[in-house]
């Protein structure tokens, strides 16, 4: 195996870390963090029989943070894994690269309506009210 391109990912549900469950956090973390390095981790003996590379997909927000959930702490976390990874794979020939994207208006940052709506039901009324109560909208 020559390459490893690892770019899955989601960004749903964001919203506020405290509008949200741990669930919600898991379910993101599952996708970007954990899948990357499961498929990694399987494909690395091929890697290093092939002096290949690994190329892992993050995100601005692997750096700098200013939105909630799970998105950007599995960014940092890809950031975390590939610098490890790097210093222990170059000396058995395998380059392990980081691409951080910028801002883009993709699908991936646009909270579907229902997600949102969803994560406000499940407020607590005193969050709620501080947020505007029965006055908040999508």
């Amino acid at each position: 195996l020559w390459g490893l391109i690892n770019s899955a990912g989601t960004a749903n549900p964001t919203a506020s870390n405290e509008w949200l469950t741990k669930k919600d956090f898991v379910s993101v973390l599952d996708v970007n963090l954990l899948g990357l390095i499961d498929v990694t981790l399987h494909m690395l003996p091929f890697l290093r029989k092939a002096k290949g590379s690994v190329v892992n997909m993050s995100s601005m927000l692997g750096r700098l943070s200013f939105i909630g959930g799970g998105y950007p702490i599995s960014k940092y976390g890809i950031e975390a894994f590939s610098n490890s990874l790097r210093q222990e794979m170059q000396t058995l020939g395998v380059h392990v690269s980081v691409v951080e994207s910028g801002a883009f208006s993709t699908p991936i940052y646009d909270p579907p309506e229902e997600s949102l709506q969803r994560i406000w039901h499940q407020l607590a009324p005193d969050i709620q009210e501080t947020m505007g109560g029965s006055s908040w909208k999508c």
